[in-house]
C-alpha cells in the first residue's frame, strides 16, 4: 500500500530473521528498563517470536497501516506506530513484569483504531469485512480473552492499550471520530446479526434436506 508501511514490514522481517538466526534477544522487559536498555523498546516492536507471529502481524500491518498511511499521511503513521508500540510496552509492565514483550501487535492495534476512525466502512478484501468491523472484532476478542482468563503467550492487555492509544490519537487527528466510532459499532452489530441469520437459514436448510 504505502511506502512507509512497506518499509515497516521489511524492517520487521529483517529484525525477526536476525533474531532467529543469531539468537539475539531483542525483546523488551522490565529488567531491560531497569538496566536502561531503551533501544529494546524499538527492537522489540520489529522482532517477532516465530514465522507465524510475523506473518500474522505483517498481514494486519499491511492492511491497517496501509489505510492509515493513505488517510493520515506518513508522519502520523510513524508517530502512531512507535507511540502505540512503545507506550503499550511501558504500560504493560505492571501486568507482565517478568515477561519479555515482542512484536508489533500493539502498534498495529493503534493503527487499526485509527483506520476505524477515518473510514470505518471501507471494505477490506483480505479481511472480508469493513475495517471498522474488523478492528472492533479484534478488540472485543482480546477483551473476552482477558475476561475468560485465557492463558496464552499473547499480550492481550498490550493490544487493548494499543487500541486505546489509537482512539486517543484519533480524537486529535480526526474531526469526525465520534461519528466514525458510532458507525463502526452499528456496522459490527449489523454484521453479527447478518452472519447469525445466514447460519440460522443454513441450519434450517440442512435439516430440511436431511444433510
Amino acid at each position: 500500500m504505502g511506502r512507509i508501511t512497506n518499509t515497516l514490514i521489511l524492517a520487521s522481517i529483517a529484525a525477526s530473521i536476525y533474531s532467529w538466526f543469531y539468537g539475539a534477544d531483542l525483546a523488551f522487559s522490565y529488567s531491560a528498563l531497569l538496566s536502561k536498555n531503551y533501544l529494546l523498546l524499538i527492537t522489540a516492536i520489529f522482532a517477532h517470536a516465530s514465522i507465524t507471529h510475523l506473518a500474522g502481524n505483517m498481514l494486519f500491518l499491511y492492511i491497517f497501516g496501509g489505510f492509515a498511511e493513505r488517510d493520515l499521511g506518513a508522519q502520523k503513521l510513524l508517530f502512531a506506530f512507535f507511540a502505540g508500540g512503545i507506550l503499550s510496552f511501558l504500560l504493560s509492565i505492571p501486568v507482565y513484569p517478568g515477561a519479555g514483550m515482542l512484536g508489533a501487535s500493539a502498534a498495529i492495534f493503534t493503527l487499526a483504531a485509527l483506520a476505524m476512525l477515518t473510514k470505518p466502512m471501507r471494505f477490506s478484501l483480505l479481511l472480508l469485512a469493513p475495517v471498522g468491523v474488523s478492528a472492533l472484532m479484534y478488540f472485543i476478542y482480546n477483551v473476552v480473552a482477558i475476561s475468560q482468563g485465557v492463558v496464552s503467550n499473547t499480550a492481550f492487555v498490550s493490544h487493548i492499550i494499543g487500541f486505546f492509544i489509537g482512539i486517543a490519537l484519533g480524537k486529535f487527528w480526526i474531526p469526525d471520530w465520534k461519528r466514525s466510532l458510532a458507525v463502526a459499532v452499528v456496522a459490527l452489530v449489523s454484521y453479527v446479526m447478518l452472519i447469525n441469520a445466514i447460519l440460522y437459514y443454513l441450519k434450517g436448510y440442512i435439516f430440511a434436506f436431511g444433510f
